[in-house]
């Protein structure tokens, strides 16, 4: 009857526990949290495209800041409100140390590598990570996003897409 009780308590507590499709999720990206404004870091964000797809997404980088290997660190916010990051790759180390740590901190995500590619995913219920490269070029990408802002972008896109007669055939 003890043991039956414990099954009981341990099952309770997991299914009270929001659900999380990947280790250590992160809540945004160093010390940035998803939603939060630029305004907050004047210093340490440097603009560098203003609105470049939809009006309504900038993009802003740390000057200084560089990745390993070679490549850059992109910050997006959409509405004013931070969404993701973009970290460029421009060799294949670079790529392959990007994927240990990402391997290391969140498991091994789910793989979609084909030739002369690399596909990682990990997709979570605050935070959803997607890596790429390709192998035969050395390029690379992660991106690491809010899963709700992403979702409204890519809603926004959709919307954006039914506007614009010649490209109602391309949405999905």
């Amino acid at each position: 009857m003890h043991k039956l009780t414990v099954v009981l308590v341990l099952i309770a507590l997991l299914l009270a526990t929001p659900c999380i499709a990947f280790q250590n999720e992160p809540g945004g990206f160093r010390w940035l949290k998803w939603g939060s404004a630029p305004e907050k870091y004047p210093k340490m964000l440097r603009m560098i495209d203003e609105h470049p797809v939809n009006n309504r997404e900038t993009t802003y980088s740390r000057g200084g800041e560089t990745v390993p290997g070679g490549g850059e660190i992109l910050y997006s916010y959409l509405d004013g409100r931070f969404y993701g990051v973009t970290i460029m790759c421009q060799n294949f180390s670079c790529i392959s140390d990007l994927l240990k740590s990402l391997t290391s901190l969140h498991g091994p995500g789910k793989n979609s590598d084909a030739k002369e590619t690399i596909a990682r995913s990990w997709n979570g219920d605050t935070t959803m990570i997607d890596l790429y490269c390709d192998t035969k070029i050395g390029f690379g990408f992660a991106g690491i996003y809010s899963t709700k802002l992403s979702k409204e972008r890519e809603a926004m896109e959709r919307a954006e897409k039914q506007k614009l007669p010649w490209m109602r055939g391309t949405v999905k």
